[in-house]
């Protein structure tokens, strides 16, 4: 018979790792998104953003954080022009996935609203 004290259950689930304590970003997308080289494309960038989009609700104030590199995109025509605004919102980004929140399960004793 299993100890659960020694066991760790967890279940990846659409893009998420659902666990006892709560759901995170999948590890293997947020260890991606540290390794990503600067980009170089509108392309690259859009597909950055998509990404990162996707585990907004991870992310505290990820419109804020994210913000500079739309404007990038919208200015941009194929080649993009990096600012020291957009370099430091793209490293922004990249540190907050880093320490993105857990996001726990509902408690079904508390009293609800």
């Amino acid at each position: 018979m299993a100890n659960p004290d020694k066991c760790q259950f967890g279940l990846d689930f659409l893009g998420h790792c659902i666990t006892p304590e709560g759901a995170t970003p999948m590890p293997d997308k947020v260890e991606a998104i540290q390794n990503l080289p600067k980009l170089s494309t509108t392309k690259s960038l859009q597909e950055f953003l998509v990404l990162v989009n996707f585990y907004h609700h991870f992310l505290p104030g990820a419109a804020t954080l994210m913000q500079p590199l739309f404007n990038l995109v919208k200015l941009s025509d194929k080649t993009l022009q990096w600012t020291p605004d957009t370099s430091e919102a793209l490293h922004s980004i990249k540190a907050a996935m880093a320490r993105a929140i857990v996001l726990v399960h509902p408690n079904s004793t508390s009293p609800w609203p």
